[in-house]
């Protein structure tokens, strides 16, 4: 079983291009073309995408917090 292309993954979950994400992570497009057809990826860009995933993660819930807020200020 092949595993999932991790580039495409990140990139369809941060609705960002490949050429935003090489540019995020300071590599060219074609390195990054290359990793995703690949999909191997060193060390540091699969940390690097971790961080980039779990920052994504953290403002969803913060904008999610923020809308709700507002909408309790909007009421008072």
């Amino acid at each position: 079983m092949s595993k999932e292309n991790i580039v495409k993954i990140v990139c369809k979950e941060l609705d960002i291009s490949q050429k935003e994400l090489a540019k995020q992570m300071g590599v060219s497009e074609g390195t990054l073309r290359n990793w995703s057809s690949s999909n191997d990826l060193p060390k540091w860009a699969l940390q690097f995408i971790d961080v980039l995933l779990k920052l994504h993660e953290k403002n969803k819930i913060l904008n999610s917090f923020q809308i709700a807020v507002k909408g309790v200020l909007e009421q008072k």
